[in-house]
């Protein structure tokens, strides 16, 4: 089982696109938009959210 700190750097990563060390109000919207819209669930959004 992975560890606490290495998992949440691993789902922060995949929400910060631009590598800048923190999710902007874009990513955020970008991940609430996969959340909502995409079917993989396995998306970003999720990491938010919940997997549904």
């Amino acid at each position: 089982m992975e560890d606490l700190p290495a998992r949440r750097d691993r789902d922060f990563h995949q929400l910060d696109l631009d590598g800048d060390g923190s999710v902007s109000r874009q990513e955020f919207i970008r991940a609430a938009h996969e959340y909502f819209y995409s079917n993989d669930p396995n998306a970003p959004g999720g990491l938010f959210f919940g997997h549904v």
